[in-house]
């Protein structure tokens, strides 16, 4: 499991000093897909397990708001890792396939379930799709 001891990430483009845990959104590695994608400004920080959404317009992605009209009304994965927005555009990372912690999602809701076509398991603490 990722909470393991002496299970750790490296930072890309660092040393071998500098080294991250990784995010606790995963339950499981199995299944797990993600990509990198351009989180627009304005939006403060955005915490790890937060649903996103794209906007149409710009491509950039935004926190998913289910009674938007924009295109960010579709749930397009899960950030997995804390980003902050604040001072600009930010890269992040969006999980697109895996198998989460239900509780650690941030904005998950039946119609985000179905944008992602997932299953919930409540008694074990699992979101998959």
């Amino acid at each position: 499991m990722a909470d393991a001891i002496g299970n750790v990430v490296k930072v890309p483009g660092t040393s071998g000093a500098s080294e991250v845990k990784p995010a606790e959104i995963l339950y499981s590695y199995a299944k797990f897909t993600q990509k990198g994608v351009t989180l627009a400004s304005g939006q403060g920080l955005l915490a790890g397990g937060t649903l996103l959404g794209r906007v149409t317009a710009t491509k950039k992605y935004v926190a998913y708001a289910d009674g938007a009209s924009d295109g960010s009304e579709v749930c397009k994965g899960v950030l997995r890792q804390p980003v902050d927005t604040s001072n600009g555009d930010a890269a992040g990372n969006i999980v697109i396939s895996g198998i989460l912690r239900r509780s650690k999602l941030v904005g998950l809701n039946a119609a985000a379930v179905a944008d992602l076509n997932g299953r919930e398991d409540a008694d074990n603490d699992i979101f998959s799709f």
